[in-house]
């Protein structure tokens, strides 16, 4: 199994999506380039997560974040770019 602790640990094709576990929300994709830009290329993920809150239900103690291929979802790689 794969541990994904920043940004840089991902491929070129994924991306990271907050989801609440409260409401069953996945938000859009975190843009990568802005998150480096202000805290630095290796910044870690648990960071990230506790600056994300839900644009559903508010909750910003139950989210998570998925790592979802382009390759698994075709249509998000013309949306990404």
């Amino acid at each position: 199994m794969r541990i994904i602790n920043s940004f840089n640990d991902l491929d070129l094709t994924e991306r990271l999506y907050p989801h609440c576990m409260h409401c069953n929300h996945t938000g859009d994709a975190l843009d990568a380039d802005k998150f480096k830009k202000r805290f630095g290329k290796d910044v870690p993920l648990e960071l990230i997560k506790i600056l994300l809150v839900c644009k559903l239900c508010g909750k910003s103690d139950e989210i998570i974040l998925r790592v979802i291929s382009n390759e698994a979802i075709p249509m998000l790689g013309q949306q990404a770019l």
